[in-house]
């Protein structure tokens, strides 16, 4: 407990509970006052409230259910709890993670209806925990936005498969959609409106936003979409070997369980304890979301690239974009690089994605070109190319890919943020390729650009682009619109929208510009690359 109390005295100090009565009993959480400027305001924060029951014993690798009741005066003002994390052993994980926290300006039993915001967080869908304290969202909070983080399963309690109805899998999706069930119920008793809800998520949580967008489950739960570098066409979203992995966890912890059947799976891994199945992480540590047969409770039964094309089942604007670098961080280690280059150098065939579905014979001949889309000599003597590669294939095709198909139905959003500064703390840099790496632009969109506890160590133009990028997404959540009018914050420029034809964006760097192209000539060759070679259907992008 002693990093929120270091939290408080930086940002706020605890004043009193707050009691609110929800349909499945009463809740205390926090009063905190806020100092910012010479203004005082209260932020009540509510954490580590059940939106499922916990999903143990015959409930594990089971879609949630709704919690049980409780008695008297559940005390919700901290929230440490985490689901099990794929090869992380930490004291805060446990089965019994399926909780909620809200975080408000509105104080218990007043009526208001402020629209709201709830995150998912990344991780790959092998980590990721909602513990985040009051201070890294307190200026969307204060600006008049209820802010709603969540747990969700992740790893083999989340996504577990065996192909079948038995183990469909999909679990931490459907968390995700019964915590989204739970605003719709609940949020108005924290001040929110839930006509008003959009998601937002970065990463493996940009992926779970546009799986959102396409699941007809998720219909109605929400009105708009962040998807930040991730969507449902990144291959990181899609499990490509579930039932080897179910199979392999079975054999490591049950050496004699063989191939026996689905159900069998099921009541041997729902003996097993939880530690035994963590365990098997040195060996099956890649999960994520796959596609399941067609069943009543199934999130999503068809290819995602194949859903992407069609009217999305959700027909809300959506808000997304990419950094200018994602995998720069790769260039810490400039020997892996330079090894990676080489094999590929060699082997231009290992250069074709998983998710392409490439006839055998014609892969060397599509990674001859994917090569060359990068650089006519060798990629081990252009390590930037080399980094630009792996930003595109990992993240930003099909981030960009799952933007174009979606504006062909509803309003779409896009920027990239190129804005190198100190707040950053990555000082890795490769001439020619971009500066801004995977997740650091977190660090700038929860960041209270008016809480001299982050700004009194800050250049101003970081203290800009915190303003900048924070506002485009508050404007979106309220406005449907990023840039709803002339704003001198945005030099007066305002963010067109996506065509299937054009991707313009905002790139935010110390300069704001609207641009056209992003990850250009690249991403335009592997677009001609997929409809040469990829055979249909394909999953990703």
């Amino acid at each position: 407990m002693i990093l929120p109390l270091v939290v408080l005295a930086f940002c706020g100090r605890l004043v009193a509970s707050a009691v609110i009565t929800l349909p499945n009993g009463r809740i205390s959480g926090r009063e905190d006052i806020v100092t910012t400027g010479t203004t005082k305001w209260s932020i009540y924060s509510y954490l580590g409230i059940p939106f499922a029951a916990p999903p143990v014993g015959r409930l594990r690798f089971q879609p949630p259910v709704p919690p049980q009741n409780w008695p008297g005066t559940l005390e919700c003002k901290s929230n440490n709890r985490k689901c099990y994390q794929v090869g992380m052993n930490d004291k805060y994980e446990t089965e019994d993670c399926l909780y909620i926290n809200v975080f408000t300006k509105e104080a218990p039993n007043t009526r208001a209806s402020q629209p709201v915001m709830v995150i998912f967080y990344g991780g790959a869908f092998k980590a990721g925990a909602a513990t985040t304290y009051f201070r890294k969202v307190q200026h969307f909070v204060r600006e008049g936005i209820v802010v709603v983080t969540l747990n969700n399963r992740v790893g083999p309690f989340g996504f577990l498969s065996t192909g079948d109805n038995i183990l469909p899998g999909n679990m931490g999706l459907k968390d995700q959609q019964l915590a989204l069930k739970w605003v719709q119920d609940n949020i108005h008793l924290f001040g929110g409106d839930k006509s008003q809800v959009t998601i937002i998520g970065q990463s493996a949580g940009g992926a779970s936003v546009s799986f959102h967008l396409l699941s007809p489950k998720s219909s109605g739960l929400f009105r708009a979409a962040i998807a930040r570098s991730g969507s449902a066409l990144s291959a990181f979203g899609y499990q490509q070997n579930a039932i080897l992995n179910a199979y392999g966890i079975a054999n490591e912890i049950f050496p004699n369980f063989g191939n026996k059947s689905s159900q069998e799976l099921l009541i041997a891994l729902q003996s097993a304890t939880a530690q035994q199945i963590d365990n098997t992480a040195d060996k099956y540590n890649v999960f994520g979301p796959v596609v399941e047969p067609v069943h009543e409770g199934a999130f999503l039964s068809s290819p995602f690239h194949e859903l992407a094309q069609r009217p999305p089942a959700n027909n809300v604007p959506v808000l997304t974009g990419i950094t200018s670098e994602e995998a720069i961080g790769k260039a810490a280690d400039l020997n892996a690089v330079r090894h990676s280059a080489n094999v590929y150098d060699f082997h231009p065939e290992n250069m074709v994605d998983s998710c392409m579905n490439v006839d055998e014979s014609k892969r060397k001949e599509a990674g001859v070109k994917i090569h060359a889309s990068y650089t006519q000599g060798k990629l081990a003597d252009d390590l930037a190319a080399m980094i630009r590669y792996d930003s595109d294939g990992r993240y930003a095709k099909p981030v960009i890919k799952y933007a174009q198909l979606q504006s062909q139905f509803t309003p779409v959003y896009f920027y990239m943020f190129s804005y190198h500064g100190k707040r950053g703390n990555n000082n890795v840099f490769v001439e020619g390729a971009g500066r801004v790496g995977h997740a650091e632009d977190n660090l700038y969109m929860y960041m209270d650009p008016e809480d001299p506890s982050f700004t009194s160590q800050l250049p101003p133009a970081d203290i800009r682009a915190a303003k900048q990028y924070s506002t485009l997404a508050m404007n979106f959540i309220k406005f449907l619109n990023p840039t709803p009018s002339k704003d001198p914050l945005f030099q007066g420029l305002t963010v067109p929208t996506v065509t299937p034809q054009k991707v313009s964006y905002l790139n935010i760097d110390a300069n704001l510009q609207i641009l056209t192209g992003p990850r250009e000539p690249a991403y335009s060759s592997w677009v001609e690359i997929y409809k040469q070679y990829a055979r249909a259907p394909f999953v990703c992008f």
